[in-house]
């Protein structure tokens, strides 16, 4: 990889992280919560199963209404799969090896 498609590729990832903590926040000041789950979409393969049906297909966390998309979906139970550059890969997602903490519930394990 290149220098500058190396800089591409880490200034998409941060934008990538921005997003999901705005979100986040928002999210924290209505009182919810939500697992992000940010990886290569590779390494999800085999990792998860969708709690929902899934009806995304190359959805980008970027798109128009993908944030409000997330702020309605965050209440409902599973994790959001997310790819290092914006892709949605799933949610209500249950990663198969978690493990829950006494006291802490599943919600989105």
């Amino acid at each position: 990889m290149q220098d500058g498609d190396m800089r591409r590729d880490f200034v998409q990832k941060e934008k990538v992280y921005h997003f999901l903590l705005d979100v986040s926040k928002e999210l924290a000041d209505k009182k919810l919560g939500a697992l992000f789950v940010i990886s290569k979409p590779s390494k999800f393969k085999k990792l998860y199963e969708p709690l929902y049906p899934q009806t995304l297909s190359d959805q980008s966390l970027f798109a128009k209404g993908s944030k409000e998309l997330l702020l309605k979906i965050a209440e409902l139970d599973g994790a959001f799969l997310i790819g290092e550059q914006g892709k949605i890969v799933a949610f209500g997602a249950r990663i198969k090896k978690s493990q829950a903490l006494p006291g802490y519930g599943t919600k989105h394990a």
